[in-house]
């Protein structure tokens, strides 16, 4: 039988053997090798990749183990709130250090709200505000209840992105989080020392194993609009997103427009970010530019 492994064992021989730890750290993917994203998709794992409320706990239990006075934590959550403003894209990140300092669900939202969280990232705000509330509600009772609803989440986010669901994957995926997240020092360790401890290998090993015993996952259109209409008190924010120019924070002259639905060449040399795409530059002198619109994505070619 044909080993399931990928052939060039891309996760053994990372250009970089801290883009893992970078990615789960940071949220820094540049340099993680396709068959490691793929991996987290089908395990429902990429929430690990943006930096949150599972980094922030793990910051403090450490920071909790040698500074006792209440004092001094909430000084450290403030300064992680203020240096999160600067940083830019750890939107997440800053909300829960709001939340660790009010301990108060509605007023974390509406400071978050004033500093800017919902006009710098609409659908970052919906899912912190979505999973925050999930948790807080299942808080005092059984994890079963927290699955439920969290998987009931996860149906409402792959039908925005139009993504595949995978069940098994899931399950997973729900289990190696606080097992992931309980190692991020260890990452730390990579990150400062170029791959020094083989974490890195052991857990794309994992990671890459699991996934390819996952063959196929569901449209989950139907599901998810069949569960919307039972949960709508409790997602309503999150529903706000159905609005094209809110779910991808689409300029106002590229929203009612419609795209050519063409795709970009692969095998492209550079790829920029643009203010409302991509430019990819090939070989043979060919620049693609892709955009954004309300109905989807367009691209353009010429040498």
């Amino acid at each position: 039988m044909a080993s399931m492994m990928p052939k060039n064992d891309t996760y053994l021989n990372l250009r970089n053997k801290s883009s893992l730890a970078k990615s789960y750290l940071f949220g820094m993917k540049k340099g993680l090798p396709k068959e490691i994203k793929k991996a987290h998709k089908k395990l429902h794992l990429l929430h690990l990749m943006t930096p949150s409320g599972l980094h922030l706990g793990v910051a403090m239990i450490i920071f909790k183990k040698y500074i006792k006075r209440k004092i001094f934590i909430n000084i450290f959550l403030i300064l992680i709130t203020f240096i999160s403003i600067y940083l830019g894209d750890f939107f997440a990140l800053r909300r829960m250090a709001i939340f660790g300092i009010t301990n108060n669900f509605i007023l974390t939202f509406l400071i978050d709200f004033f500093l800017g969280g919902w006009s710098a990232s609409p659908f970052s705000y919906s899912l912190s505000f979505l999973f925050l509330g999930l948790i807080l509600i299942n808080k005092d009772r059984a994890k079963k209840y927290l699955a439920r609803d969290f998987f009931i989440a996860q149906l409402l986010i792959t039908l925005f992105f139009e993504q595949k669901v995978y069940p098994i994957g899931f399950i997973l995926g729900f289990f190696l989080t606080p097992l992931i997240s309980a190692i991020f020092p260890i990452f730390s360790i990579d990150l400062f020392y170029n791959g020094f401890t083989p974490i890195s290998d052991i857990i794309s090993f994992i990671l890459l194993k699991l996934s390819s015993q996952i063959s196929s996952g569901f449209n989950p259109l139907y599901a998810s609009l069949f569960i919307l209409f039972f949960y709508l008190p409790y997602i309503s924010l999150f529903v706000m997103l159905f609005f094209p120019k809110n779910i991808h924070n689409l300029p106002n002259h590229h929203v009612g427009k419609n795209a050519f639905p063409t795709k970009a060449p692969k095998n492209y040399q550079d790829i920029v970010r643009t203010g409302s795409g991509y430019k990819l530059s090939y070989h043979n002198g060919l620049i693609c530019r892709t955009r954004l619109y309300s109905s989807g994505w367009s691209t353009r070619c010429k040498f």
